[in-house]
């Protein structure tokens, strides 16, 4: 077993390699942070490293503040500040960082000193994972199902313009509730929302972000991807072979171009959230119990969700096996539960969201739903046309709309508004 002494070397010597080949990919910031681990025993590497950290220091300072620049002018605020969010303490005090941080604190208070209190209605739409690839819908026999449960990309595109025409802004589904303590006893009740004058907020959110094997090459894409530090979609075509890596098939990547064109569109960078179940992985990773490359799996999987996290989005539980709930004894509930604890949150991190697969949900008093409680779940989705918020002593309970082929056919009057 190597000795700590070891240890503290071989992290020396193994960071000094790192910030070389990062300075060399042109990741100076990676560099940097690799630098830093170079221990002064080390007497060559460290007299090194330093001299690599000095010039470094300008060449991370000119590039952040140019990207930096870039997202203010567009008054993308909050995503400004995260490019720093990475530097040690001492890189934020170089004259030019701390200058721009404080620009970007003051632009960020401008803003939130302009926000007025918002007392209508909070609309929650949501749609499936997208038709990609038509052709291969067409030809599936799963066609009549995808046609009814979802939207084609033009759809999607359509609908996202349309809502930002009519002055929506994206909220985090986490923002619509305050969870204080009265007589010793947790106390849900709906939060105060502060938005900018004239806009309505919107949750959207996205169920079944699997990417179930069963359904490859029907129509969606295979999983999702980070590529160039975004989120991008990957789907490899079995009758030819050919390898399809996107930014404009499915609804992450395209609403997260929307926003970055659109900024007024989403309140502090939020985007959308991602409702997962995990009997066959999570955002078409096989990162449950059976897959027998689970540890690769939940490696690459984790590399997603943090980049999805760090660009406004969240994630909800859509029930381990997506179940009918009212079907379900309270103990298949609370075995759902805990497998969807170790095979789905172990990749995804905390939620406090539950989504009730099929929008049918028990009451607050039944057990099953105590069972939720006790899982951590405080904000329950259900499906309904009618959109409203209902706070109860524990939880709040939120309709949501479906966007999908069934309703754009049948459901007109309800969503002309």
């Amino acid at each position: 077993k190597p000795t700590a002494t070891v240890k503290k070397y071989y992290e020396s010597r193994t960071g000094f390699a790192e910030g070389k080949r990062l300075e060399e990919e042109g990741d100076f910031a990676g560099a940097l942070a690799a630098y830093g681990k170079v221990i002064k025993e080390e007497k060559d590497d460290y007299a090194d490293a330093q001299l690599r950290i000095s010039a470094l220091d300008a060449k991370v300072s000119d590039e952040l503040i140019t990207q930096a620049d870039a997202l203010i002018a567009k008054g993308r605020y909050w995503d400004a500040e995260k490019l720093f969010a990475d530097l040690d303490e001492d890189t934020k005090k170089l004259p030019e960082i701390a200058a721009k941080l404080t620009e970007i604190k003051t632009k960020q208070e401008e803003y939130e000193n302009n926000l007025v209190e918002y007392n209508g209605t909070v609309e929650h739409l949501f749609t499936h994972a997208l038709i990609a690839f038509p052709d291969m819908a067409v030809a599936g026999n799963t066609r009549s199902a995808m046609d009814n449960d979802c939207l084609f990309v033009s759809e999607f595109k359509a609908i996202l313009e349309q809502l930002y025409e009519n002055n929506y802004i994206l909220i985090d589904i986490n923002d619509t509730i305050e969870i204080t303590e009265v007589d010793g006893k947790e106390k849900i009740s709906k939060a105060k929302l502060m938005l900018p004058e004239g806009k309505k907020p919107l949750i959207l959110s996205f169920d079944d972000i699997v990417y179930d094997p069963r359904k490859r090459n029907a129509g969606m894409i295979d999983k999702l991807i980070v590529k160039d530090g975004k989120v991008q979609t990957y789907t490899k075509i079995d009758a030819t072979g050919e390898e399809i890596i996107s930014d404009d098939n499915e609804c992450v990547p395209i609403l997260d171009n929307f926003v970055a064109e659109h900024p007024d569109f989403s309140f502090k960078g939020a985007k959308g959230t991602l409702c997962i179940t995990g009997f066959c992985g999570v955002l078409g990773y096989r990162t449950h119990r059976d897959s027998p490359n689970r540890d690769s799996e939940i490696a690459a999987a984790k590399e997603v969700v943090q980049v999805l996290k760090d660009s406004g989005w969240n994630f909800a539980s859509h029930d381990y096996a997506h179940k009918h709930v009212k079907q379900a004894s309270t103990a298949e509930v609370e075995d759902d539960a805990t497998k969807w604890d170790n095979e789905s949150k172990n990749v995804l991190g905390e939620t406090q969201v539950f989504v009730w697969p099929y929008g049918e949900w028990v009451a607050e008093d039944d057990e099953r739903h105590q069972v939720l409680i006790d899982h951590g779940f405080r904000i329950f989705c259900g499906v309904g046309g009618m959109p409203y918020m209902i706070a109860k002593d524990q939880t709040l309970f939120m309709d949501r709309r479906p966007m999908d082929g069934y309703s754009l056919r049948n459901f007109r009057q309800k969503y002309l508004r």
